[in-house]
């Protein structure tokens, strides 16, 4: 009222919100409240989000993050600025702030939850951080000088990183992925990070708080092999196919679920061969003797036999597979689980697939339908990994 500035509240049940998106109360609180803040922030242009984190703050999150697990630049403790979030008083103390309050005879508010050991911070703030002061007194200040020799060195690390992402960008969210696949890790998972960073910067919806470590992990394995997709975020994914690494959004699409694959057209995936990925049709007089009689080689299909309009995708809910030699069809479900996939790899082996009905999966090769059968196949379609392969099928 004094200063006439308008005040906006939310008050929400963020218990009730935790245990239904299953995280803990204390990351629902935050998503909750940046939430808002962005909420309110993007109704004013050039609007700046200001929060009162301070050194002791950033102590207690460089803590945190080395118990969990993490690498520099979550040893740097809390970041002075993201977008259009800032942090005006990050070098001040808890204590500093407090001495400020009391000598300028400002009112402030402790909120009861900030002494309840219920919660991880708490238990840093209220029994860790009090045997470091007993170890040395200036703990804080030598924390805030170690911040900085670790953001010099991370600071480098991103600007190497910079350069590569830019030297392997091929347009507008797109990256050369064998190039990617040759870098070190220190530097290629910060390319990962700053792809999508660069992405979500025109995002017109609420900013990506960034990928964690196993995310980064899942696409530099991605890479690796040639074949993935996760989504990130609502209708946000990172795809790896053939030799190239994309940041896209998928809109308008009526099942969600059909969303989660990662699709291209059958036609638009033919490829010379190049590099270490061959997708491509020649007759199957081309083929080596060694493969004629192998009916079922993993790589190849009858192409006269892949109905119009199949893609290349991930798996979906529904969908079937038909074995060869055996007029039994099963569920993908049921065949990765006697197959004894695991779990966590199915959503990225790419496949084949017409509708529900899929008609090749790598590693397995094709379905009932789609194999090569000497006699009867006029036309191949060899999906290949590297010159070994194209080597074996004796076509270059």
């Amino acid at each position: 009222r004094k200063y006439n500035i308008k005040l906006e509240v939310l008050r929400c049940d963020v218990k009730g919100e935790a245990k239904r998106i299953k995280k803990s109360v204390e990351e629902t609180a935050r998503m909750i409240r940046y939430d808002f803040f962005y909420r309110i922030a993007y109704k004013k242009e050039s609007a700046l989000i200001a929060v009162a984190h301070t050194l002791t703050d950033s102590i207690e999150t460089a803590v945190l993050n080395f118990v969990r697990g993490t690498g520099i630049d979550g040893l740097c403790g809390i970041k002075k600025c993201r977008g259009v979030v800032v942090r005006p008083i990050l070098k001040l103390t808890k204590k500093d702030t407090i001495n400020y309050c009391k000598k300028n005879s400002l009112n402030y508010v402790n909120d009861s939850s900030n002494d309840s050991l219920e919660y991880n911070r708490n238990k840093i703030r209220h029994k860790i951080l009090p045997v470091f002061e007993e170890i040395n007194e200036n703990f804080q200040n030598n924390f805030s000088r170690t911040f900085r020799l670790l953001k010099e060195d991370a600071n480098f690390l991103e600007s190497l990183a910079r350069e590569k992402l830019n030297e392997c960008k091929i347009e507008e969210n797109i990256y050369d992925a064998l190039f990617l696949k040759d870098l070190p890790f220190s530097i290629s998972s910060r390319c990962i990070r700053l792809a999508v960073s660069d992405f979500f910067l025109d995002y017109k919806e609420k900013p990506f708080s960034g990928l964690s470590f196993s995310l980064v992990n899942l696409i530099l394995s991605f890479i690796k092999k040639g074949f993935g997709v996760v989504e990130v975020t609502n209708n946000v994914f990172l795809g790896v196919f053939n030799n190239i690494f994309k940041v896209y959004e998928q809109k308008n699409v009526e099942n969600k679920k059909e969303n989660k694959a990662f699709c291209f057209s059958l036609k638009e995936m033919l490829t010379e061969h190049k590099k270490d990925c061959i997708i491509k049709v020649v007759d199957f007089s081309c083929l080596s003797k060694d493969f004629l009689g192998d009916v079922v080689c993993k790589s190849l299909l009858d192409y006269d036999a892949v109905p119009k309009g199949a893609v290349f995708r991930t798996r979906l809910p529904g969908d079937s597979f038909s074995l060869p030699f055996r007029n039994v069809t099963k569920s993908l479900k049921k065949f990765f689980n006697e197959s004894k996939v695991l779990k966590e790899k199915r959503d990225s082996i790419p496949l084949i697939a017409s509708g529900n009905k899929v008609l090749w999966i790598e590693g397995f090769g094709a379905s009932r339908d789609c194999y090569v059968r000497s006699g009867k196949t006029e036309r191949v379609l060899i999906i290949g990994r590297g010159c070994a392969d194209s080597d074996k099928l004796g076509l270059f």
